[in-house]
């Protein structure tokens, strides 16, 4: 999945969606998976990416959202 941007969306990205700060768990697209978050228990939704947000939890993105905006990635951190 890409952001709107363009960017490619990884493993480890933080984000932001609906004003709230969030972290890529696992992207099924790039094939990264989080070690809380392996690849068995997830690759049967087949594609997009999830983003653990705070206060909201586990949200999945399959398609681009207009309102999920890159923040920084994690080699950047």
């Amino acid at each position: 999945m890409f952001y709107p941007d363009g960017r490619l969306a990884r493993l480890g990205d933080r984000v932001r969606l609906g004003g709230r700060d969030g972290i890529v768990v696992f992207s099924i697209d790039t094939d990264e998976f989080s070690e809380c978050f392996p690849r068995e228990d997830w690759a049967d939704y087949g594609e997009g990416i999830m983003v653990d947000l705070a206060g909201i939890g586990l949200i999945l993105c399959i398609e681009p959202d207009e309102d999920l905006e890159f923040v920084a990635s994690e080699a950047e951190s």
